[in-house]
């Protein structure tokens, strides 16, 4: 009997870490890494079949072909695995039908599929608002003219969007797991506490890692931090990357009107004209708007705080109740 471990994120939530640092260097990992061959990288071949990265729908015939590749690489590289891992923090993104996805998808592995074994899921959670920060700085290599006030009108903006909220609301995802796979069959972390030895001695017990000492790791851990989080809650803002936001403007619209098994080849040579003709626009632009007026960081500011808090207040309470402790403390 072999289990079959799903890191699903959420988004920035130390996904690169732990597949770069953790989960790489087991055996039985099904990807996703950076130097993974794609054929080999069955977390990614997964989003074929199912609604991530612009697909809306399952097909149920491409997630039985997907396990069967997952049964011949086991049998192939590790056939006394007795659980396989794959990592890949799209799994928890929205689809334009759902909000969370994969918990249909995790539904029909497990009772159709995947029945010889458990479906198991790790979910690794960060404060609402540290994550809005996050992301907003990872973003704003893509941003014109980032800053305080823009993050600040950004964070009003999408706690105004009802479904926005809902994909801040963590206890959906705690229940829903649970009613798909098991309680007993997820593992919820904070990330706040990375830097505690439980939070990876939880993680290692769990995924049965063999070549990880959570002690060790917790302890260099400490010692790093995120590259763009700075002390009393500030963020640091990155410098604009025309190349960069043309090519994530240019994937987000062939991902969803030309998909990657349809002529790979003469889409790939698309792809790297249209952002080369995108970059120089945007190269153009970015030379008329003087560098001086670029701030360099954002803060969670008191009014960031509190819109946040306020608007998912109750999801937190209920997830304490779900996890059984005090989550005040940790931002939640």
């Amino acid at each position: 009997m072999t289990d079959l471990i799903f890191h699903i994120g959420l988004a920035k939530c130390a996904s690169t870490t732990l597949q770069r640092k953790v989960f790489c260097h087991e055996d039985g990992y099904l990807g996703t890494a950076a130097d993974m061959a794609r054929e080999d990288n069955l977390a990614k071949q997964l989003q074929q079949c199912t609604p991530f990265g612009g697909r809306q729908t399952i097909s149920s015939r491409g997630l039985g072909e997907w396990v069967e590749r997952v049964h011949r690489m086991q049998a192939r590289k590790w056939p006394t695995a007795h659980r396989l891992i794959l990592s890949n923090e799209i799994l928890s993104g929205a689809s334009r039908l759902s909000d969370r996805p994969v918990l249909r998808v995790l539904s029909i592995l497990k009772n159709r599929f995947w029945t010889e074994g458990r479906v198991r899921v790790v979910l690794v959670l960060r404060n609402q608002a540290a994550r809005l920060a996050s992301s907003y700085v990872q973003g704003s290599n893509c941003r014109w003219n980032p800053g305080q006030a823009e993050f600040e009108r950004l964070v009003e903006r999408k706690l105004q969007s009802r479904r926005y909220v809902r994909l801040l609301d963590y206890s959906q995802w705690v229940e829903g797991l649970g009613q798909v796979v098991g309680p007993e069959n997820v593992c919820v972390l904070l990330l706040e506490e990375a830097d505690t030895p439980e939070f990876w001695g939880t993680l290692a017990e769990f995924c049965t890692l063999e070549r990880f000492d959570p002690r060790a790791f917790a302890a260099i851990n400490q010692s790093r931090r995120n590259v763009r989080s700075r002390a009393g809650n500030r963020w640091a803002i990155s410098e604009l990357d025309t190349a960069f936001r043309a090519k994530v403007g240019v994937h987000k619209f062939m991902n969803l009107l030309w998909p990657a098994r349809i002529s790979p080849a003469i889409r790939n040579r698309c792809r790297e004209t249209a952002i080369a003709r995108l970059d120089a626009r945007y190269r153009k632009r970015a030379a008329k708007i003087p560098l001086a007026e670029r701030e360099t960081e954002i803060h969670l500011s008191d009014l960031v705080l509190r819109t946040v808090r306020d608007r998912c207040g109750p999801f937190n309470e209920r997830l304490a109740r779900q996890l059984g402790r005090d989550l005040e403390p940790l931002g939640y």
